[in-house]
């Protein structure tokens, strides 16, 4: 079985690094600090909020179908989206291993 186990700290750093990975140069990254925040236009707009979810699909692994159908709810927040990923994940990771991986592709 596919695992996912992060703290929920450990999942909004990594979310955090997402988001922070793709924020332009000159814009203002604001982070995620709670599991009970939602992924808003404080974080991405309409192409960032694509991208954030082509790095789910990318990094844990799942099906692309599945995320487009999650992605098309109005709002996210993070437990949500936690939600999502451990229960779809085609694969395992440790917390390292998933900021090692943002970090090579950023």
């Amino acid at each position: 079985m596919n695992k996912i186990e992060f703290t929920d700290q450990e999942f909004l750093d990594v979310m955090n690094c997402i988001i922070a990975a793709d924020t332009a140069v000159g814009e203002t990254f604001v982070k995620l600090t709670s599991m009970d925040q939602s992924l808003g236009e404080d974080q991405l707009d309409s192409l960032g909020t694509v991208v954030f979810f082509a790095w789910i699909d990318h990094i844990f692994k799942i099906p692309t179908e599945k995320v487009q159908e999650f992605s098309q709810a109005k709002t996210f927040t993070m437990k949500a989206i936690k939600d999502f990923i451990v229960n779809n994940t085609t694969r395992t990771y440790t917390y390292e291993e998933v900021v090692d991986f943002i970090k090579t592709c950023s």
